[in-house]
């Protein structure tokens, strides 16, 4: 029996030391690759032969170029806490799957299971992949043909294993372990075209179709179509990576052209998983070749690594990104510039690193440092924006502490300092100021005012705050109309957040507090208190509503109530309206408007409030139609947000709505029943809209069981898909029109998640 082996990862107050029982490879072996399991429990990884050494295979000569790549063993290891009681992970290994139990010399790594099975990618024709359990046995898996041929496969969490055929039918098989611990197909999805797949870990099954240059989520477990996304034309898909939370995807795709797939540029995209809009992009020039892109720090502050080279030079550069927004990228080199030394290969799951430490294989699990935030803003110079998930469960328990559940009360307010010294709230760049004056008017209550610095570094040991540019100092005492006009606002309690905004739990609600340069200190969130009534615009003495934990984002603010006191002045004389602000700054802001513009624009049209519908309609049109956003087509489905809407607007508004869709185009493509790309057509060089001259479908989807395989194929039967009908038996324009007022005219989601057209059915059965 083969002795068992532990890489020790145990940190010490000397740094990361894995000395221990390590297991050492001999010194021609070569770790090449690495690959882990949904769940991070298990990790494979191969090794390469030298090419002094690779002189056969199995007995036949080797020659050629990629001698020096030739399979020399699999290690499967299993995820493990360390004897010696600390928290840290450590590797055992498992089992050695030997070159020669392979078939093909120069397999890859696919994929490995949770329960310890291993897929290899192979480059048979007809076969091209093997399957080896725990104990290095082959396992079969069974298709109804013999040739098959997989385009992507993988494991997800719940331990299915799935698997997307291109031949001989473009179909998706969802493997199960049986009772005897044989890989049994439960239900095989059939599609009409993809071009590449993709497998998430929860299940979600992410098809690229490159003759529409678009990509189509499905959930396998439920077989329901979720949403598609818009790619750039010539771009095709090289990989996506989902957060952890699920919320977002990023996209990584190569403009190619024609067959030779010659990379010129990339982009990498990140969309929203929810409503399937573009959130930002990024275009990258020929020169630089992306190798990875992660999603870490989840809950501390999430950010995006991309890691990438030139492509005149193999030594890799690592840069941080807001996923937010795609911009003012922050070199990480110092993120891995440790006490330990990490170099390819890698990969990072769940914010660890898995690869070579220090030069042996094992798990580094302080890539996000403990004060993340702190680290990010003085480490590695990165001001971007951040969001922070701990900050939406530390309101919810706030409120819970603070609020008096018999009298729906808070029970104490803030004690502030005699004279004028302000109470101080520090966060990693700002220090929020807040000040309490005597007012004009005593029976109003005090002067309430906040003020925010910037962190300016004078020397290597001397700091100072000094006043950010735009409006650095606002009052905050809100004006109320009668009959609570008297009434006067009490803070609660302060804390300056994780990323530098300033949180008040207040009478009035919570009031998030930012500052947006050019134009200083803005209202950000609002959420809490008040409630629409016909007696009066605002109830300050409502009680706190749908208090709950939020896993990721805020819960959208209370929007009725923010248009409905839009005019509600705050700080006596100087006639602010944050309120105003507030709704402002959200139809200019995009990442705001993708996730809760469609709860905006209802809110607009449901008091109707027309001037905002309008402001909203041209805030999407500017954000789709900057020079910015002109370079990715993915933009437009930002017009999905007003799509939803268009019955309503159609009613309430309908010059506007002719105005504002004349200022869109909706396009026609060109058919072109040759899958071929046309790229260098004269018609496409004349046409305004080269990106959309390609002709394309939608997946048509239907779910068998292998029963009714076997019946099919025991007695013959075969189901016809309907195929496009001659010209001369298209249905009459009678017809047409008859079958287009089959449409109701509150199907709008239609031009979101299309179905099979009731025109193409009907031509279906006149061919009948």
């Amino acid at each position: 029996m083969e002795e068992e082996t532990i890489i020790d990862v145990s940190d010490t107050n000397e740094g990361f030391d894995s000395r221990r029982d390590i297991h050492r490879p001999p010194p021609n072996d070569t770790i090449v690759q690495i690959v882990c399991s949904p769940q991070m429990k298990c990790v494979a990884t191969i090794t390469h032969m030298d090419a002094a050494i690779a002189e056969t295979w199995n007995g036949v000569p080797t020659y050629g170029d990629d001698d020096d790549q030739l399979f020399k063993e699999a290690n499967l290891w299993s995820v493990v806490e360390n004897s010696d009681g600390s928290e840290e992970l450590g590797l055992k290994h498992e089992v050695t799957i030997k070159g020669h139990q392979i078939n093909e010399p120069r397999s890859t790594l696919w994929a490995v299971s949770d329960d310890m099975y291993i897929v290899f990618k192979t480059n048979y024709f007809y076969y091209n992949f093997e399957v080896f359990n725990a104990k290095g046995k082959r396992k079969e898996l069974y298709f109804p043909n013999e040739h098959n041929v997989v385009n992507q496969l993988d494991f997800i969490k719940t331990g299915e294993l799935i698997v997307a055929l291109i031949e001989p039918v473009r179909c998706i098989y969802v493997f199960k372990l049986d009772q005897y611990n044989e890989w049994a197909c439960s239900y095989r999805l059939e599609l009409s075209y993809f071009c590449d797949a993709f497998i998430t870990v929860e299940g979600k099954l992410i098809l690229f179709d490159d003759k529409l240059f678009q990509l189509t989520i499905w959930d396998i477990i439920t077989l329901t179509f979720e949403i598609n996304y818009l790619i750039d034309w010539c771009y095709k898909v090289k990989h996506v990576e989902v957060n952890e939370g699920g919320e977002f995807l990023a996209v990584h795709a190569a403009y190619v052209q024609g067959e030779n797939e010659n990379t010129k540029k990339s982009m990498v995209y990140v969309f929203s998983l929810e409503t399937g809009i573009n959130i930002a992009f990024r275009e990258y020039d020929e020169r630089t070749i992306i190798d990875k892109i992660y999603f870490i720090a989840y809950d501390a502050g999430e950010r995006l690594l991309i890691v990438s080279r030139d492509q005149f030079n193999d030594e890799p550069t690592t840069h941080l990104m807001n996923p937010f927004a795609l911009k003012n990228p922050v070199p990480a080199t110092k993120l891995f510039d440790t006490d330990v030394k990490i170099r390819d290969p890698y990969i990072i799951k769940f914010d660890n690193v898995i690869g070579l430490i220090n030069g042996e294989l094992a798990i580094y699990e302080r890539l996000v440092r403990k004060d993340w935030i702190h680290y990010l803003r003085n480490d590695l110079d990165d001001y971007n924006r951040i969001f922070v998930i701990s900050d939406s469960i530390y309101i919810t328990k706030m409120i819970k502490d603070e609020l008096s559940s018999e009298e729906n009360i808070f029970k104490k307010s803030l004690e502030f300092p005699l004279g004028k010294t302000p109470l101080n709230y520090d966060g990693s760049f700002l220090r929020w100021n807040l000040y309490s004056t005597p007012s004009n008017k005593p029976k109003f209550g005090p002067r309430l005012e906040i003020e925010a610095l910037l962190c300016y570094k004078v020397d290597q040991d001397k700091i100072e705050w000094r006043p950010i540019d735009g409006i650095y100092k606002r009052a905050i005492n809100p004006s109320f109309p009668p009959p609570e006009h008297t009434k006067r606002l009490k803070i609660i309690e302060c804390k300056c957040l994780d990323n530098d905004d300033l949180l008040m739990l207040t009478t009035l609600g919570i009031l998030i507090w930012t500052v947006y340069p050019p134009k200083g200190i803005r209202l950000h969130y609002y959420w809490g208190r008040g409630k629409i009534s016909n007696e009066k615009e605002f109830n300050i003495g409502s009680i706190f509503l749908g208090i709950g934990d939020y896993p990721k984002i805020f819960p959208e603010s209370k929007f009725l109530i923010i248009i409905k006191n839009k005019s509600l002045k705050f700080g006596g004389e100087e006639r602010s309206f944050f309120f105003k602000e507030l709704l402002e700054d959200y139809i200019s802001d995009k990442f705001f408007m993708v996730n809760y513009g469609s709860i905006l624009i209802e809110a607009f049209l449901f008091l109707k409030e027309d001037e905002w519908v309008e402001k909203f309609c041209k805030a999407c049109h500017d954000i789709i139609f900057t020079a910015d956003s002109l370079k990715s087509a993915s933009n437009i489905q930002l017009l999905t947000i007003i799509i939803k809407v268009l019955p309503q607007l159609l009613q309430r508004n309908s010059a506007y709505l002719n105005k504002f869709l004349s200022q869109i185009a909706f396009v026609m493509p060109l058919a072109d029943p040759d899958p071929v790309f046309i790229l260098d057509s004269e018609i496409v060089e004349a046409s305004s809209t080269p990106h959309l001259c390609h002709f394309g479908t939608y997946n048509l989807t239907k779910r068998t069981s292998p029963l009714f395989d076997k019946f099919r194929r025991r007695f013959g039967y075969k189901i016809e898909v309907p195929q496009s009908p001659p010209a001369d038996d298209t249905p009459s324009l009678n017809e047409f029109r008859k079958l287009l007022l089959k449409i109701q005219s509150n199907n709008w989601n239609e031009l979101e998640k299309p179905k099979i057209s009731p025109i193409i059915l009907k031509a279906a059965k006149i061919e009948e």
